[in-house]
Order: structure tokens, then C-alpha cells, then sequence
């Protein structure tokens, strides 16, 4: 892990009613939970690619009216799959999973290939992120002293192509209806 004020611009594929949400009302945008998300619960965006996330929203049979929400993202303390070296972090992710399915006597969670070769039903990558996410929120919250109480807080970000957990993350927005581009702070 490292800590670094890189800031980067990421993209989120969604429908227009979740942009119109977002964007046009201020809400936030809703985090997935599925227990398949490749890199785990969070929010899921493309860094720099506009048209990796409009591609990945007119290809999901979710997204009725593809668009996409732009933003400047701070990375903050992040797993950076993109470094050989924080390979381990994705081991020790494995074993901690491996070690507590063990110990209540059931199988690791598989992933499965659906399409072309491709998995999108990653149920084994995300509970190996969700466990080196779990770890490190309790790490930190050792190394702050916080009561037992505030251990669960969600305060670790996580980027590879873009995923993250917290709201604070969002410092501004680009969005994008058909030709007409804008942009905000939040």
C-alpha cells in the first residue's frame, strides 16, 4: 500500500436515471455489493477512459440509456494492482479467506467463466479484496487507537481501474449528456 495525493480522472458507466440522480439532484452514487464484483463492494470506474465506461454501460443489460459520470478521483492509501509488488497483499488476501472458510469447514468460493473465456462472476476476487480490505481497516484502526465501536469504518480506497468506497473521494465532476460536456465541484 502507499499513500500518495495522486489524483486521477475515472468514469463511471451507468444509465441516465443514475446520472440524472447524481449529477442533476446531487445524490450519490450507489455502491455495489454483489458477492461477484470483481474488486470487491465499492464503485466502480475506468480511469481515464470515457469510452471504456459508456462501452461497458451500452453492453450491460442493466443500462437501458447508457451515459457516463466523470471525476477527478484522490487515490489516497491504495492497492495498486498495477505494481508486481503488492502481489502480496493479494496473498495474504487468499490466505486469510483460505484459513477462515477452512475453520467453519466449507469450500473457497470459485470463480466461474461465462463468456469467451472471460469471468464476470468473480465470487473468489472479491472475497480476497474484501478480505484484504477488512484487514487493513482493522490495521488502521489499531495503529489510531479507535474504540471497537469505529473498526468497521469503511476508510480504506482501493484503485486498480478505478474503484472506491467513500463519497470524500469526489472532488469534481465532468459529465457528459451527448455533445454537451459541463462540469462542477462537489
Amino acid at each position: 500500500m502507499y499513500i500518495s495525493p495522486q489524483i486521477v480522472v475515472g468514469f463511471h458507466g451507468c444509465d441516465r436515471s443514475t446520472f440524472n440522480s447524481v449529477i442533476r439532484q446531487g445524490n450519490h452514487l450507489s455502491q455495489s455489493a454483489n458477492e461477484y464484483d470483481w474488486l470487491g463492494h465499492g464503485i466502480y470506474f475506468w480511469e481515464g477512459s470515457y469510452e471504456r465506461a459508456l462501452d461497458w454501460a451500452k453492453n450491460s443489460s442493466k443500462v437501458p440509456n447508457p451515459s457516463v459520470i466523470g471525476a477527478f478521483i484522490r487515490l489516497g492509501n491504495c492497492l495498486d494492482l498495477l505494481d508486481a509488488g503488492k502481489i502480496d497483499y493479494l496473498r495474504l488476501g487468499y490466505a486469510i479467506l483460505e484459513n477462515e472458510v477452512s475453520a467453519l469447514g466449507k469450500s473457497l468460493p470459485k470463480n466461474t467463466i461465462l463468456r469467451n473465456g472471460i469471468s464476470f462472476n468473480r465470487k473468489l476476487d472479491c472475497q480476497v479484496i474484501q478480505r484484504i480490505h477488512n484487514f487493513n481497516n482493522l490495521k488502521i484502526a489499531e495503529s489510531l487507537n479507535l474504540p471497537d465501536m469505529e473498526k468497521d469504518l469503511n476508510c480504506i480506497d482501493y484503485a486498480v481501474e478505478i474503484w472506491f468506497s467513500i463519497a470524500h473521494c469526489l472532488n469534481f465532476c465532468c459529465i457528459s449528456t451527448g455533445n454537451n460536456r459541463t462540469a462542477r465541484l462537489r
